[in-house]
């Protein structure tokens, strides 16, 4: 009778205590392998194994949890990184457009003052010409003013001989 009491004692420790706790020790090393997917079980249980299990539970949710905050850093980093290329690839498009443009800056730049030279050259040009117009025309004021004095000298030549005629006239 104490060997069947014993053997009975044995099973059922073996099924109430050492196969939950095996499971629950197989259960930790899968966790700590990284399967957070497992379920222990016992977890309904009020005794010491039952603890066990909702500690071994808590352990699985803290995990889960980890590996979900790691997941948000994980893609918190990656859309930083993405912005961050976005940023510079920006940067350097803006960079080739500002040489672009700082380079047709310089060639206008260039033309203006070509142009500006060649406008300085027409100007000095057209100095001289009306320089040289402004002496034409006082020489011509000038020679107007001559032939003006030069009639008057033959008007009043031409009247003198009028009256020298006309005495000529009446003395013959």
């Amino acid at each position: 009778i104490a060997i069947a009491v014993a053997i009975g004692s044995m099973i059922a420790v073996t099924r109430r205590v050492i196969v939950p706790l095996n499971r629950i020790r197989d259960a930790m090393l899968q966790v700590a392998g990284g399967d957070l997917s497992v379920h222990a079980g016992y977890t309904e249980r009020r005794d010491e194994i039952g603890a066990l299990a909702g500690a071994l539970e808590t352990f699985k949710h803290q995990a889960l949890e980890k590996v979900q905050i790691e997941q948000q850093e994980r893609e918190r980093n990656a859309q930083a990184a993405h912005r961050q290329q976005a940023i510079e690839q920006y940067i350097g498009q803006f960079e080739i457009q500002m040489q672009d443009t700082l380079g047709t800056l310089g060639s206008a730049s260039d033309q203006m003052s070509t142009t500006s030279d060649g406008m300085a050259a027409v100007s000095s040009q057209t100095n001289a010409r009306v320089q040289d117009a402004a002496r034409a025309s006082n020489d011509a004021s000038a020679n107007v003013q001559n032939v003006a004095a030069a009639a008057e000298e033959l008007s009043t030549s031409i009247n003198d001989i009028s009256r020298q005629a006309s005495h000529a006239a009446g003395i013959a």
